[in-house]
């Protein structure tokens, strides 16, 4: 029951203003610029399809030309890096790329290609 009412409210964030290409028309840097709480991880594998939902501890906090990263529950700093945004891709300190799948006021949906055909999306709601 868990499981389902998790996919669901994933796949509605995703479907909520796209264009014809599947992704949300290019969001402007200010709606990127907060602080974020992931919410939970998935994987998803072309061919195979989504993976169990894992929960997620950490918040993302993003300035206008930082992002610094932060356990949630240890309260412990990650990364404190420099990022790029051109309204689809987010590429942190030049080597992390994610595609900003969707974008609103309060959530934010990323995936990152982790090998050939196998994503990574990460659901965050704004703090």
């Amino acid at each position: 029951m868990y499981l389902m009412a998790m996919m669901t409210w994933i796949f509605s964030l995703t479907a909520c203003s796209m264009n014809s290409d599947g992704h949300d028309d290019d969001a402007p840097e200010q709606d990127l610029i907060g602080t974020w709480d992931a919410v939970c991880c998935q994987y998803y594998e072309i061919g195979e399809g989504y993976g169990m939902p894992m929960p997620e501890t950490d918040s993302w906090t993003i300035s206008s030309n930082t992002i610094t990263t932060c356990d949630r529950v240890s309260g412990t700093v990650g990364l404190v890096a420099g990022y790029s945004f051109d309204g689809r891709r987010l590429v942190i300190d030049g080597q992390s790329l994610w595609e900003v799948v969707s974008l609103s006021g309060k959530l934010m949906l990323l995936r990152q290609e982790v090998r050939k055909d196998e994503f990574k999306e990460m659901t965050f709601k704004r703090r």
